[in-house]
């Protein structure tokens, strides 16, 4: 066995997560590297062990083969095992040598910063802002009721998302405008759920999502170091917010005598919420409900895999077989759905395009 010195990543965790229907997941992971990875619980059991034995004191490979073997009775290939943890970034000194997830593999950076620790002030005021939630919830009942009452008046409602006065220009001008803002209140969502968990840091990030779709979007570096619960409370935090816009927009409409502008504007608002309200609970894409479900289910890598096999397919290069069929269900349905929202947004476009074209036209 070559000679080495065994030593973790010195920001190295281990968690143990319980997640519904009696499953248990275990990770271990860096939040400086942005990675992590799921292990059976012998194989956790072994790491952590490891990781008590060389957290005092740096031991070789070949120490660390005699401690398996005399302590755990456990024969393994110390430094095979060694050079899968580096690759993923999790030993000293090691560099990641892949993409940790989607955004990073399919996406073009193009502005980042981050906030190491949230200003104290800032703690106490989302604390303080957060104790009126019980407020947004009776708000929320107040709308339902309000728009069962008035089903009616919803479903005369004209308005189409593509349109604004007639036109394709005006109306994707306006929807970008309210997607802005809706995507805006959605991340502070975020935020405000992780502060009150007890995260203080946060990473914002825009990018070209497939080098072509302006998104951005806020991350946390000790989020998989969260219990389930609160977890998932700050990943459907977003997903709770735009229920709570559509439900008010909604209501709204129904009680207030707004002029046409404004109410043009108003179901422009609900629109572009139930179209977010669908993709955040949609696991085929990299949102909410993606991540939802991985937590959920302690499913690691289900869309990193997704286009390493699409990439795989233009470079006609060699596909590994798929044996496992809920994740070849989840990639032939995930597929679809991305080429179906491509294709919608083709068509948004191609529409913008000719109303151009016509209005040049005309101008000329």
């Amino acid at each position: 066995m070559s000679e080495g010195t065994f030593k973790y990543t010195s920001d190295i965790f281990f968690l143990e997560d319980k997640l519904p229907f009696n499953k248990t997941r275990y990770l271990i992971g860096s939040q400086q590297k942005k990675s992590y990875i799921s292990v059976n619980k012998n194989q956790y059991y072994i790491l952590e062990k490891i990781y008590e034995l060389t957290n005092a004191k740096n031991y070789t490979f070949s120490e660390i083969d005699d401690y398996l073997m005399n302590s755990l009775h456990k024969k393994i290939n110390v430094l095979s095992l060694h050079e899968n943890l580096s690759k993923k970034g999790l030993m000293e000194n090691s560099v990641n040598l892949s993409a940790n997830n989607e955004i990073d593999m399919i996406s073009t950076s193009i502005f980042d910063f981050v906030i190491d620790e949230i200003p104290p002030r800032i703690v106490k005021i989302v604390k303080a802002l957060s104790k009126l939630s019980i407020i947004f919830k009776l708000l929320s009942v107040a709308s339902l009721v309000v728009i069962l009452f008035n089903i009616d008046t919803l479903l005369q409602m004209k308005g189409n998302i593509f349109l604004y006065d007639n036109s394709s220009i005006k109306g994707f001008l306006i929807s970008m405008l309210v997607s802005i803002i809706i995507i805006t209140i959605h991340e502070l969502a975020h935020v405000f759920a992780a502060i009150n968990v007890g995260l203080r840091d946060l990473q914002f990030y825009m990018v070209l999502y497939a080098k072509f779709i302006p998104m951005y979007y806020t991350t946390y570096s000790k989020l998989m170091q969260l219990k389930y619960k609160n977890k998932i409370r700050v990943l459907s935090a977003g997903l709770k917010t735009n229920i709570f816009l559509l439900l008010f927009s909604l209501a709204s409409i129904c009680l207030i005598d707004m002029s046409q502008i404004c109410f043009d504007i108003m179901v422009k608002f609900s629109v572009v919420n139930a179209y977010f309200i669908f993709l955040n609970c949609s696991p085929f894409i990299s949102n909410d409900g993606y991540f939802i479900l991985i937590n959920t289910f302690g499913i690691d890598s289900l869309r990193l895999n997704l286009w390493r096999t699409i990439i795989s397919v233009f470079k006609r290069q060699k596909v590994t077989k798929i044996k496992n069929k809920f994740v070849l269900t989840y990639m032939v349905i995930s597929t679809a759905f991305l080429i179906g929202s491509f294709f919608s947004m083709f068509l948004w476009i191609k529409e913008v395009v000719i109303e151009i074209i016509k209005w040049v036209q005309t101008f000329i």
